[in-house]
């Protein structure tokens, strides 16, 4: 009966840790035609704060022969969409011309391409379901 007891205890005292997995994003962003700016990414959790309220969000500055590596890290299993751009001018917007085609390269995830403005979330999303999830995205 002690030992039974001591196992159960164990398997309630470990149910945390497997329950709270953590994982990571690795992003490659390919197509920067200049080793000049930064690169901003955003992940998005959900359809609602798609394009509006990101979860994580970094900017790289060290930008390297036309592509750069960006890892989020600690984030839970779920649906993830990312948003990327090469901010040139390092104004931490993406700058458009007068009728709001953008002027710097910019691309999301999954490689999705709207028409007449950004993506659906739909269109962006992907599961990070694992401990480590590689995920390239080329500039647009």
């Amino acid at each position: 009966m002690k030992k039974i007891l001591i196992l159960v205890m164990l398997f309630f005292g470990c149910l945390p840790l497997i329950h709270a997995q953590s994982c990571s994003i690795t992003f490659t962003i390919k197509g920067l035609k200049t080793n000049e700016g930064q690169v901003l990414i955003s992940i998005f959790n959900t359809k609602e704060s798609f394009m509006k309220d990101f979860i994580k969000g970094e900017a790289v500055s060290d930008l390297n022969g036309g592509e750069v590596t960006v890892v989020f890290n600690d984030l839970a299993p779920g649906n993830y969409a990312a948003s990327v751009f090469h901010d040139v001018n390092k104004n931490g917007e993406l700058d458009t011309n007068w009728i709001g085609i953008p002027k710097e390269a910019y691309g999301f995830s999954n490689n999705a391409r709207g028409t007449m403005g950004p993506p659906d979330y739909e269109d962006c999303v992907f599961q990070v379901n694992s401990k480590s999830v590689i995920h390239e995205i080329a500039l647009k």
